[in-house]
């Protein structure tokens, strides 16, 4: 067997195999006389995988499958050669770690891995010693049925839901390693025995079979050796050329070989400029000199050797530019799987593909896979047949401890949480006698820094805080409307009026009259700023006291959220006078009663609404009644009256049923409320808002963050590290037509 180097076509290299034999390929499976030692396999299939990978938050029951697509092929192409090949899954895998595998199972190894029509293929080489594999293998292609063995692949990948309904999936966007590709009974994913691609000598004519692929990148003994072997080669060629001219006539070919002759004998000969040299002269003098037959035969000759010349070069460039990368991806201490990801982006089938690259272009690619790196979150790892499972990084094993100490549900399980705040103080910090004092000699390392523990805490107390602030729903999406606020300075809200019927006009006798525009009316408020400061002392830590802070926290998620909810109740409960200076509801504004909660008086209200009318123009908006707020105290008198079919004993029908929903889910129930009879009614805030919520650039969620900012090499000030919880936002009427209230004596 021989390796080849060649072009496959421009810009993309590749090794092309030969294997030789006589005649007929004697060990083709049309002959039968097969030793079924290498075979073309497709590693998995485009499109879903038939097993079901389960999705964080949900049973195993509803996984979703995997999607396999081109872009993933590409980026298992790196890692598919040298892969093992062994016999069946590993039974059990920890988590987070490769497959701890037998020897014993080990029956083959992968090489020339390449882009296949349904999905990428290589080639596996059995183990001589592994007589059984490969009977089983020939004996299931004879049978006709290649499928009876299947392939399937144990790797590090990372994925993302995509699509919706039943083409929901988790599409594999890349693959960052590549444990094995096994033998297995049924592959999930379409692993599969494609061809058998070996040789063997018989007699006849030689003939040849070829299988090309990606060229891996090589070491720096190889590639050098191959370019000065090329070079040798392309000086050889031109000295049997110039000895081809010696026995042409004429002076054409006397000067073609002067011209050669004294190339090679220079200090530095270059046989790469002697043919460029040649080709410009045959240029300028080949068309009014006289070519003898030999010369002629010898100038096409030297054309198309250029042509090798030049396709020599570039691949000298090429392997000039993978010993650079291998020097540069060897510095910058990329993990292994980050390296091959580079090193996969400069391979024929990559953005590059695979032409000569400066070194500015690798530390960019170099620079651009850290910082994703860096930014996202860590892939998962999917054994085929098993189940998925989520490598992490230090630091976010670190943050998933901690988490877990403090009880906040984490997608991956794999971390085990801390035992105590203590051991995770001293995890971060590593101040084991918890001084507060970090030591220098740590300082060095990345993951210790004196706000490390502060900033990790502040995260895993934030998630706790903001779990509370959205457990509890006080129902004031349903009637404000929420606004993003630039700055603490005066918003004003203005509100248009109305234009009245337009006139009818004859524009053959008078002209169009100027109609009255209509006038406005303009809320205004501003950001308030709501917000504290929560301890943990170094006193809290050695004590290992790990009730008090998440419970402290906990509670502030929860008067945050109440907060904001009482901001917009107070509006109606205090029923302040708004921005036309009379009160929010008031008989002014027609919105205002004051009988006790009914259906016949909720029907009351709804021809109320029903009539209220326009600024300016005097015409009925027709608004209909869309959530009722009520104090606790009337929560099932209110569900009664919307739900309940007749209004009395005589069948009268209740002509307001499900005007709040069938199963009354539009009725606020608010323990907010103050009065424990008064009732209200909002429109639609689509259509008729009246409240708006304004928050500070759009920050709905309060913010929980480090308030002081520890000196170098301490970790606590005055023993104490302090966290702020803030919260701006403002609530303000901006129209009372959309609202009625009935304050009931």
């Amino acid at each position: 067997m021989s390796h080849i180097t060649t072009a496959a076509a421009p810009g993309t290299l590749a090794v092309i195999e030969a294997r030789f034999a006589a005649g007929v390929l004697a060990d083709h499976p049309a002959n039968g006389a097969l030793t079924g030692r290498k075979w073309r396999v497709r590693i998995f299939e485009y499109g879903l995988s038939r097993n079901r990978y389960p999705v964080p938050g949900a049973p195993l029951a509803f996984g979703l499958p995997l999607r396999w697509t081109e872009q993933a092929a590409r980026a298992a192409l790196p890692h598919l050669d040298g892969a093992p090949c062994f016999a069946d899954h590993s039974a059990d895998t920890p988590p987070g770690d490769a497959p701890p595998r037998s020897v014993r199972d080990l029956v083959g190894f992968f090489s020339a891995p390449a882009l296949g029509p349904r999905g990428p293929e290589a080639t596996l080489t059995l183990l001589e010693s592994e007589g059984w594999a490969r009977t089983k293998l020939l004996a299931a292609w004879r049978a006709g049925r290649p499928a009876l063995i299947g392939f399937s692949v144990d790797a590090v990948i990372g994925v993302r839901p995509s699509g919706a309904g039943p083409l929901r999936a988790l599409e594999v966007e890349t693959v960052s390693a590549i444990h094995s590709v096994d033998m297995v009974s049924a592959a999930s994913s379409g692993g599969r025995v494609l061809d058998v691609i070996e040789s063997a000598a018989a007699s006849g004519t030689p003939r040849e079979r070829f299988v090309v692929y990606p060229m891996p990148l090589r070491s720096r003994e190889r590639d050098t050796e191959s370019i000065h072997t090329k070079g040798a080669t392309m000086r050889q060629e031109i000295e049997a050329l110039i000895e081809r001219l010696r026995s042409a006539e004429g002076g054409a070919a006397l000067r073609l070989r002067e011209l050669l002759e004294a190339e090679l004998a220079s200090a530095e000969p270059d046989p790469a400029r002697a043919l460029a040299a040649l080709a410009d002269w045959l240029t300028s003098e080949g068309e009014d000199a006289e070519l003898s037959p030999t010369v002629a035969a010898v100038q096409e000759r030297l054309r198309s050797f250029e042509r090798r010349v030049s396709e020599t070069a570039w691949r000298q460039r090429a392997a000039e530019g993978r010993l650079l990368l291998e020097e540069k991806l060897t510095g910058s201490r990329l993990p292994q799987p980050l390296a091959r990801l580079v090193a996969s982006r400069f391979l024929p089938e990559g953005p590059f593909r695979g032409r000569p690259v400066s070194e500015q272009e690798i530390d960019a690619e170099i620079h651009r896979v850290r910082e994703a790196y860096a930014a996202v979150s860590p892939a998962g790892r999917v054994v085929e047949g098993a189940r998925a499972r989520v490598l992490l990084e230090p630091s976010d094993k670190m943050q998933t401890a901690l988490d877990r100490l403090l009880g906040l549900p984490v997608e991956n399980r794999s971390a085990p949480a801390f035992r105590g705040i203590r051991e995770a103080y001293v995890a971060y910090t590593g101040d084991d006698e918890i001084s507060g004092t970090v030591s220098s000699r740590l300082s060095i390392r990345e993951e210790f820094n004196t706000a490390g523990f502060p900033n990790a805490l502040a995260n895993t107390l934030r998630r706790l805080l903001l779990a509370d602030y959205r457990e509890q729903d006080y129902g004031i999406g349903l009637i404000a409307q929420f606004s993003s606020v630039p700055d603490f300075r005066t918003q004003e809200r203005v509100r248009l009026g109305y234009f009245g019927d337009l006139p009818e006009v004859d524009p053959e006798v008078v002209d169009y009259d100027e109609l009255t525009a209509p006038t406005d009316e303009k809320a205004s408020f501003s950001v308030a700023t709501f917000g504290g400061l929560v301890t943990v002392t170094r006193k809290m830590i050695v004590n290992d006291d790990l009730s008090a802070v998440p419970k402290i926290v906990g509670r502030l998620g929860r008067s945050a959220h109440r907060t904001l909810a009482q901001r917009v109740f107070n509006l109606m409960i205090n029923n302040a006078a708004i921005y036309d200076g009379v009160a929010w509801f008031h008989a002014t504004h027609g919105n205002l009663g004051s009988t006790a909660l009914s259906a016949a008086e909720i029907d009351v209200v709804r021809t109320a609404m029903r009539n209220r009318t326009e600024k300016d123009s005097g015409k009925k908006l027709g608004l209909a009644p869309h959530v009722l707020v009520v104090p606790h105290e009337l929560e099932g008198l209110a569900r009664q009256e919307n739900e309940r079919q007749y209004t009395d004993s005589n069948f009268t029908p209740n002509r307001v049923r499900f005007l709040f929903g069938e199963q009354s889910e539009r009725i606020i129930v608010s323990p907010l409320l103050s009065d424990a009879n008064d009732w209200y009614v909002f429109a639609n805030k689509n259509e008729a808002p009246s409240v708006e919520i304004g928050f500070l650039q759009g920050r709905q969620e309060p913010e929980f963050f480090l308030a002081d900012n520890p000196v170098q090499g301490a970790v606590f000030t005055s023993d104490r590290i302090r966290y702020k919880v803030r919260h701006e936002h403002e609530a303000v009427v901006i129209d009372y037509r959309g609202a009625y209230k009935e304050a009931v004596a």
